[in-house]
């Protein structure tokens, strides 16, 4: 995997490649969309992140709210189809840095990109200012044309982390996967393991998780295949617990990945139908005629 941080821009050898741009965080199927686009104009494909994510940056002390680690995001990238991966440091001068300096130092002198490709909602620069329109209209007068890909949509709604980030508040873990393209997953450790369960530490505390319940899983304890199971998480007092009930092989202190795949649903309980002896009722409901009467 070929990751090119900002200090090592002048001595790479990325130039002339067409690059992707944005924050990247799941890396959902809209995201591979762009770099499905970026693939048709042949050569080289890199992905240009910045790192901290800029909401990080502008609000240091809110709470969790990453899909996926920064480690994961580079991994699902290159996996995704990108020769390389751009990791631009997000901080006070990138976020005062104007949207023409943007296109002229950072992707014409620097990166010397050859072609963008970006989504019909990116923006950069100081205050946001600038936008795909802006960066297709520009782009030739640094060196490089660019292309908005319209938003990947899926039943009428538009794939981006925003949303995937609000399934996954809601618990609606399955609407995660579909948006990802993949389950969704976390890593954990065993603290304690039986004969049929076993008790989880989340790791990973910059991710966003789903409401304390119940939630169907697949269990992989490194790498060493899946083992579906359930489990109830907990994340009161700031806690980050799981107890899984399903047989894994392993050993407390291993390290494990957590696909969650759909929520389970508390039963809805009926009160008891109370039995009639009336022929009449039975020929009510049909079933007098199903036994022949």
């Amino acid at each position: 995997m070929k990751i090119v941080h900002h200090s090592k821009i002048g001595s790479s050898d990325i130039g002339g490649a067409t690059l992707v741009l944005g924050n990247f965080d799941g890396v959902h199927l809209g995201h591979r969309a762009l770099i499905e686009a970026a693939k048709c104009h042949g050569g080289p494909v890199g992905a240009v992140t910045f790192e901290p994510h800029p909401r990080q940056f502008f609000e240091p002390d809110q709470p969790a709210f990453h899909l996926c680690s920064p480690e994961e995001k580079l991994a699902r990238l290159v996996a995704a189809g990108c020769d390389f991966v751009v990791v631009l440091r997000f901080d006070e001068a990138r976020a005062g840095q104007s949207a023409v300096s943007f296109l002229r130092d950072t992707l014409g002198r620097e990166l010397r990109a050859r072609h963008v490709v970006v989504g019909k909602d990116f923006s950069f620069g100081k205050e946001r200012r600038g936008t795909a329109p802006i960066l297709r209209r520009l782009g030739p007068r640094f060196g490089f044309s660019a292309e908005i890909v319209p938003k990947l949509c899926d039943g009428g709604e538009q794939y981006s982390s925003s949303r995937a980030r609000r399934y996954l508040a809601d618990g609606r873990v399955g609407r995660v996967s579909a948006a990802l393209g993949r389950p969704w997953q976390l890593p954990a450790r065993i603290d304690r393991i039986g004969a049929a369960d076993l008790s989880l530490e989340l790791l990973g505390d910059e991710r966003l998780l789903p409401p304390p319940g119940d939630y169907l899983v697949a269990i992989s304890p490194d790498g060493l295949g899946w083992r579906n199971a359930s489990c109830r998480l907990e994340t009161g007092d700031g806690a980050r617990r799981c107890e899984a009930r399903g047989h894994v092989d392993g050993y407390p202190g291993m390290t494990l990945d957590l696909a969650f795949l759909s929520r389970i649903e508390p039963e809805l309980r009926r009160p008891p139908v109370k039995a009639s002896s009336h022929r009449a009722d039975d020929r009510g409901t049909g079933l007098s005629a199903m036994a022949g009467g």
